[in-house]
């Protein structure tokens, strides 16, 4: 486990470093930005799955792959509509791209932290701490890309465990991906209601479905062979 937990470590560094000079340095368009950033983030996609393919799935394990593609198709609709339809200051084709790209960071943020750093943790300290601890480094690798108001640390987090709680569920890392997605299409380009919901409201929201998903899976009955 230890090793499995160094090795992404410094994985997640090097992925984490270069991106946050970019963001802070790089003076370019944002779309010119945008695509240089999805490059890094297929990278770390391909290293990350390489050097830990063995955890991420491991031999004889059958993921749910069917709801998972499920998910992604129907994640993409979600975020190139969302993008289309959204008031922001990108214009077609700029706003597709933003859109699909977004694919790229569902996909890798929920590697990371669900299928690697979970469910490593989760295999030695049980469930509850698992998403505690992987949401908390969860919060922090956000550090120098998003705001750190208060909203914005409990959002992540919230955010986490229920894709967390989703992930122990489904199995499926490509289903929480879409999810993933879906959810920054959507926070990102607000376009489904004439006017954004306040923040108190939206994380009341996200908190209520993480109490019932928690809920549910504390109440599971114990899968048999």
């Amino acid at each position: 486990m230890n090793k499995t937990l160094w090795r992404l470590g410094l994985l997640e560094l090097a992925y984490w470093i270069p991106a946050r000079l970019l963001n802070h340095y790089y003076h370019g368009s944002d779309l010119s930005e945008e695509l240089i950033w999805t490059a890094f983030r297929i990278i770390s996609i391909v290293l990350v799955y390489r050097c830990l393919k063995d955890v991420i799935w491991p031999p004889g394990d059958k993921p749910a792959v069917r709801i998972g593609f499920l998910a992604l198709i129907a994640s993409v609709a979600v975020v190139i509509v969302a993008a289309l339809k959204a008031d922001y200051d990108l214009k077609f084709p700029d706003n597709v791209v933003f859109a699909v790209t977004s694919l790229a960071v569902g996909l890798r943020e929920e590697m990371v932290y669900r299928g690697v750093l979970q469910k490593v943790l989760a295999a030695r300290y049980g469930l509850a701490a698992a998403l505690i601890i992987s949401n908390v480094l969860f919060i922090f690798y956000h550090f120098g890309a998003l705001p750190f108001t208060p909203y914005n640390v409990v959002q992540f987090f919230v955010m986490g465990t229920i894709l967390g709680l989703l992930y122990h569920q489904t199995r499926s890392l490509l289903f929480v991906a879409g999810v993933h997605a879906a959810y920054d299409g959507i926070e990102c380009f607000s376009p489904y209601l004439s006017k954004p919901i306040s923040s108190a409201v939206a994380l009341s929201a996200l908190a209520t479905v993480m109490l019932v998903l928690a809920l549910k899976t504390a109440t599971a009955r114990p899968k048999t062979a």
